[in-house]
């Protein structure tokens, strides 16, 4: 009885580390599609100000509001990213849980994914490899806020122009 019941733990957690490696891949491809759409619309704002300022400049109330609707772009913008890297550390976090678990020592791909980020050399298939300074200059979660950062700057340099 007691190997039946190990016999389906192993399965369960194996299920569970299956599920927590397809959630990390959603929420991936989530973080990018939210990135390109946001990115996308913060681009037609700048762009539809310039518009209004060259054409329309009789349409000076325009020209102001449209950077604080930028600018409220930007603030969900941040608080969404937020909340998608939250969640993809917390799939993470499950999958490398579950893998120690239900997986180890056969595998360890999360685990040694996680010391080769942070700089630590890993030894896959004979080979040492470790991350190089560049790669872990910056987080990707970091280099978002870059972008939504200057996007809020031109907003308010926008609103703030004569």
């Amino acid at each position: 009885m007691t190997t039946e019941n190990n016999t389906l733990k192993v399965a369960q957690t194996q299920e569970g580390y299956r599920a927590a490696i397809q959630m990390i891949s959603y929420e991936g491809q989530l973080i990018w599609m939210v990135f390109s759409a946001l990115l996308t619309a913060n681009v037609f704002i700048v762009a539809l100000i310039g518009a209004v300022l060259k054409f329309y400049p009789e349409l000076n109330f325009l020209a102001k509001l449209l950077p604080v609707l930028g600018a409220a772009i930007c603030v969900t913008w941040i608080l969404i990213t937020m909340r998608q890297f939250d969640y993809y550390r917390y799939w993470f976090a499950w999958a490398r849980e579950l893998e120690k678990v239900g997986l180890a020592p056969a595998s360890k791909m999360l685990a040694e994914g996680q010391r080769f980020s942070s700089g630590e050399g890993v030894t896959v298939d004979g080979d040492t490899i470790r991350m190089r300074w560049g790669s872990r200059l910056f987080k990707i979660q970091w280099l978002i806020y870059v972008v939504v950062i200057m996007f809020g700057i031109v907003y308010v340099l926008l609103f703030f122009s004569p």
